[in-house]
């Protein structure tokens, strides 16, 4: 290949070539973006960020009784960990483990969990080092 230049600065194909920008008109504010992935649900900040939105908007999902002795601290692979004031209300949330999963559910739209796990540990779904 001597005499010919190649459309490669080093001559190696497998170098991926520079993406072409946006036009200013069509960037997007940082907000949207990081809104977007946080919603995203195949985005692994998206089990954080709607345990979140859970957790603030608690009452709503439970009812104001029921928020004030529970809430969601946890989430991993589709289970939903809650943490509950009294051990009496774990046996009594036990009742309404299906109730809470499909109430939470259908407050995001779409089916986020799995399985529901009442703990009296606010860190037990922590994951562990």
């Amino acid at each position: 290949m001597a005499g010919t230049k190649s459309k490669y600065p080093s001559g190696n194909k497998n170098i991926a070539k520079p993406r072409r920008r946006r036009p200013k008109d069509q960037l997007r504010p940082t907000a949207d973006v990081l809104q977007a992935l946080m919603e995203n649900s195949r985005s692994p900040l998206a089990g954080g960020f709607r345990r979140y939105q859970l957790e603030q908007e608690w009452p709503h999902v439970v009812g104001p009784q029921l928020s004030e002795q529970s809430l969601p601290v946890g989430f991993i692979k589709g289970c939903l960990y809650i943490w509950v004031a009294h051990p009496a209300m774990i046996h009594q949330l036990g009742f309404m483990k299906e109730d809470i999963k499909r109430r939470v559910n259908e407050h995001l739209g779409f089916k986020f969990v799995n399985k529901v796990t009442f703990t009296l540990d606010r860190k037990a779904a922590l994951p562990k080092e």
